[in-house]
Order: C-alpha cells, then sequence, then structure tokens
C-alpha cells in the first residue's frame, strides 16, 4: 500500500509539473495575439521607410529587405547606450566588402512589439547615398524577424509579420516559389532569394527593397536573358518567374554581381511577397 501511495504521489507531481508546463507555454509573452502590420512610408517615391525605437532612442530606418543585417547610425548607437565592439563582415552584391562594428542585444521597438536581432551593425550610411540626400537613422532588414513568416506588401505601403492563421489566409491564390536564404557575417545577416527559372536550371535572384529603380541580372547572366552584357544603360526585359508571375521592365542592368541576380522596387511594387523564413519558403501573389 505505501509503494502505491508513493506511485501515486509521484504520478499526482508530475502532472502538476506537466501542467505548470502546459500553462507556462500558453501564458510566456507573445510579440502579438494576432498579425503585426508595420507601417512603411514611402521614401522619394521607390524606397520605403519605418519608425524603429532602439533601447529609447527612436529613428526612421530605411526598409532593405536584402540589408542582411539591421544597421544604426552612430548617433542612434550613442543614445542608444551601446559602445560598438568587434567587427561584422559582409558584401555589398558588387563585391565590395564592408565592415562594421556591432551592437549586441539591443531591442528594436516597431509597431508596439520589440524584436532582437542576433546583433545589429553600426554603420554611417551617407557615403552610400546620393548627393544632397538624407541619410537615414539606420537600416531594418530581414534579421529582425528571424524564425517569422513575413510579407512585404509594396503597393499597400505595408509589411506584416503573419500567425498561423493569417498566413493560411494569406497564401490563399498565391504561387509558391524556390526561396534560398542568404547568410553572412558568421550566419548573422538574413535576406531572401527567389529561383528564377534559366536555360540550363534555376538562378537566385536577391529580393531588395532597398533597390527603389532597377532590376539586375549579372553580367555572366545576361546574354541568357536576352541583355547586352557591355550595355551602359538601361534595357528591356522580360522576366518569367513563375506561372502567373511576370515582370516586364525598361530598368533592367548588367553589372558585374556577386550573386545572379536582384529584384527591386520594378518587381516587388507589383507583387505581394510572403516568406517563410524558418522553412526557407516564399509565395508571390499579384498587388491588388
Amino acid at each position: 500500500m505505501h509503494s502505491i501511495d508513493t506511485c501515486r504521489v509521484r504520478l499526482q507531481s508530475l502532472a502538476l509539473a506537466l501542467l505548470l508546463a502546459a500553462c507556462a507555454t500558453t501564458t510566456a509573452p507573445t510579440p502579438t495575439q494576432g498579425p503585426v502590420t508595420i507601417a512603411l512610408t514611402p521614401l522619394r517615391e521607390r524606397l520605403r521607410t519605418v519608425e524603429v525605437g532602439v533601447n529609447g532612442a527612436t529613428g526612421t530606418f530605411l526598409f532593405d529587405s536584402a540589408g542582411g543585417v539591421t544597421m544604426i547610425s552612430p548617433d542612434v548607437a550613442r543614445r542608444a547606450g551601446c559602445t560598438p565592439a568587434g567587427r561584422g563582415v559582409g558584401f555589398r552584391m558588387n563585391g565590395e566588402r564592408l565592415d562594421t562594428p556591432l551592437c549586441q542585444g539591443l531591442s528594436l521597438d516597431i509597431a508596439g512589439q520589440h524584436w532582437t536581432p542576433r546583433q545589429i551593425g553600426v554603420l554611417d550610411l551617407s557615403p552610400y547615398l546620393a548627393p544632397g540626400q538624407t541619410a537615414p537613422d539606420g537600416n531594418l532588414a530581414l534579421d529582425a524577424f528571424e524564425g517569422r513568416v513575413v510579407t512585404l506588401d509594396v503597393a499597400h505601403n505595408a509589411l506584416i509579420v503573419e500567425t498561423p492563421e493569417s498566413f493560411a489566409a494569406r497564401i490563399v491564390g498565391a504561387v509558391e516559389v524556390p526561396m534560398r536564404l542568404s547568410r553572412e557575417s558568421q550566419g548573422a545577416s538574413l535576406s531572401a532569394n527567389v529561383g528564377v527559372p534559366g536555360p540550363d536550371g534555376l538562378v537566385w535572384f536577391e529580393l531588395d527593397s532597398g533597390n527603389g529603380g532597377t532590376v539586375l541580372v549579372s553580367k555572366h547572366l545576361a546574354s541568357a536573358f536576352h541583355l547586352d552584357p557591355a550595355a551602359q544603360g538601361p534595357q528591356h526585359l522580360e522576366l518569367d518567374i513563375a506561372p502567373g508571375v511576370h515582370l516586364s521592365t525598361d530598368r533592367a542592368f548588367t553589372p558585374d554581381l556577386i550573386l545572379d541576380g536582384n529584384l527591386g522596387m520594378p518587381f516587388l511594387s507589383h507583387y505581394v511577397v510572403t516568406l517563410d523564413l524558418a522553412h526557407e519558403r516564399a509565395w508571390l501573389k499579384a498587388a491588388a
């Protein structure tokens, strides 16, 4: 009898432990109970910005889906209480190496929710802009939303962080396309590439909301897409990305890139893009 009672107590203790664990799981803080819609503001018509708080320091950030690593200006780093240290190393699509000091553990406050990238680079963006343009306070990249499902709807100036329910509804009628994630800076960066059919198989074009006015096909692939690799100016491009997903643009260029291609706003402004950043899946749907 004693041994039976002991077993009963142990079972009751186990049941209580499991119940407490379940309660802890269901009541743990989550970013939101529904999808988070982040408002994007047009910048010079073609680009988009977002308001971001960094440890209480607020600023206007460029939303750059191909940025890889979220960046803040030295002034924002100072106001956020960060003394930059270490080094992150990445490469721009033209092959230029980019070294930045880092801030670790900073929280981003966006649309009333908190997001914590693995690391944040510190960079003055003004040298990368045209003369006379005002530099943003930072650069918000996809790494801030690692592991989540996000939808970029440029036509409606919105970036949506989906729930499982909103995600399921979002992709009804959308076309799934191959997707690869790119990771530099020892795995801390995050950008998305979609597979585009080429004459010899898939090639990979980066989705780049920071590229306001062009579609880029790397020089080594230009002829395969009926473009002149030696041309300096814009060219006309007809590009079939997937059944029902077609791009027609007079703003195609053929620079020498370290990637296959880059789909900027001439493409993103016409399609709603949903990215499952946890499972490397992507869907495209024509913008309403």
